[in-house]
């Protein structure tokens, strides 16, 4: 009863029984697991989010860490958002690099700007409200909560990254500054790696103007096209 009471407080204005969009807390974190089709591969993520001053990070590690664990497993692998820019970091040997300073951190409306209503469903034991990308071939699903917070619990992913991934832990709130830091020897040592080829560079050009962040990030870009915040 619990849960049928926490749909009908989403229902909006969109019509009976059809909830509000969902929108991410624009502070929280995460851990993310993605599993991959046709193999059993898991892999485990910490991620960070702070729409407030467009910034995002992602963990990578070797394993899932368990507390009855020594110690943590390494991370092996960092992705930080910060304004438009996305840095890859291999901590464990030393490289890190500006992969582009095209993309800024994702929106927390991406999904109600561009998913449909797909009904109510029973997902890890909990309601939740299934929404789906309206071009088909594309794939694209979201699950999130049907009560409280509504917070997000698997999305499949794009069409050149095939799985999905779920959500577990996620804490809504202020997330440490420090987090957000590129390392220095990233800052001082950088040199622009650009792995694309024209063909990759072009199918970017096409993509961006659809990806869900990105009239959020324009209108900033026109003000100072190299770097910006989120206030």
């Amino acid at each position: 009863m619990a849960g049928m009471a926490g749909m009908a407080e989403c229902v909006g204005e969109r019509g009976a029984g059809v909830p509000n969009a969902p929108v991410w807390p624009f502070e929280y974190s995460s851990t993310l697991v993605k599993t991959f089709p046709n193999n059993a591969t898991i892999q485990w993520t910490k991620y960070y989010y702070d729409w407030a001053h467009n910034r995002s990070r992602f963990d990578f590690y070797t394993s899932y860490w368990l507390p009855y664990h020594y110690q943590e497993p390494p991370v092996f692998y960092v992705i930080y958002f910060y304004n438009s820019s996305i840095w890859f970091e291999y901590p464990l040997d030393g490289v890190c690099f500006l992969r582009t300073d095209e993309v800024p951190s994702v929106s927390p409306y991406w999904v109600a700007d561009n998913f449909e209503f797909d009904g109510y469903v029973n997902y890890r034991g909990l309601p939740a409200e299934h929404w789906k990308w309206p071009f088909p071939q594309l794939y694209l699903q979201y699950f999130g909560q049907a009560f409280g917070d509504r917070l997000p619990m698997r999305s499949t992913n794009q069409i050149n990254d095939l799985g999905a991934t779920d959500y577990y832990d996620v804490i809504p709130g202020p997330q440490d500054p420090a987090l957000f830091e590129i390392p220095p020897y990233c800052l001082e040592n950088n040199q622009k790696v650009e792995h694309m080829d024209a063909e990759e560079k072009k199918q970017w050009a096409s993509l961006l103007p659809t990806w869900p962040g990105w009239k959020y990030a324009e209108k900033y870009r026109v003000a100072n096209p190299k770097r910006f915040l989120f206030k």
